[in-house]
């Protein structure tokens, strides 16, 4: 992997966390804290970092995947719905985007907008959008278009075990 495709990769959770997170800087508390288990110990690029109006925490696959989880309270942002399609209409000006598909899902028990698409840099992402107890979350995963079959259900199962912590409102599945 290159540089360049890290670069390229960041790039496409920062443009996409702008534009969902473009509400400004938070008045309210921080969200909850959470729980998440990225895949065989990836390490954390990003720890509680404020990007926009959200809480980012993030992991790199050292062969270029991105898995990134932004947070922050939902009284502070539209439905799951609406904020993935802020986010499509805005990336769809990204040089090269292809939707790869925009549907509703159910993901540990939560209805989740999953979303997924492919830019120019011959980068792919898939996007989860989903509440749980107050907080809205958007879990990220960048990868190599090549990589789009293999990796889309890694981050599906990552996005799975998001939970915050002391909430029953989605038991485990």
């Amino acid at each position: 992997m290159t540089r360049l495709s890290v670069i390229g990769a960041g790039a496409i959770l920062v443009i996409s966390l702008a534009i969902v997170g473009c509400g400004g800087s938070s008045s309210s508390p921080d969200p909850a804290a959470y729980d998440v288990e990225p895949f065989n110990g990836w390490p954390q690029i990003t720890n509680e970092e404020k990007v926009g109006g959200y809480v980012e925490n993030a992991w790199h696959d050292p062969e270029s995947p991105i898995f990134a989880v932004d947070s922050r309270p939902a009284e502070e942002t539209g439905s799951p719905m609406a904020n993935a399609d802020l986010a499509l209409v805005q990336t769809r000006e990204l040089p090269g985007y292809k939707e790869r598909w925009l549907k509703k899902v159910k993901l540990a028990g939560r209805p989740t907008i999953e979303w997924a698409f492919d830019t120019a840099d011959e980068r792919s992402g898939i996007d989860f959008f989903f509440e749980e107890c107050g907080v809205s979350f958007v879990t990220r995963g960048t990868m190599g278009q090549i990589a789009f079959a293999a990796l889309s259900q890694s981050m599906r199962e990552m996005t799975r075990t998001v939970k915050v912590k002391g909430c029953d409102e989605y038991p485990a599945p």
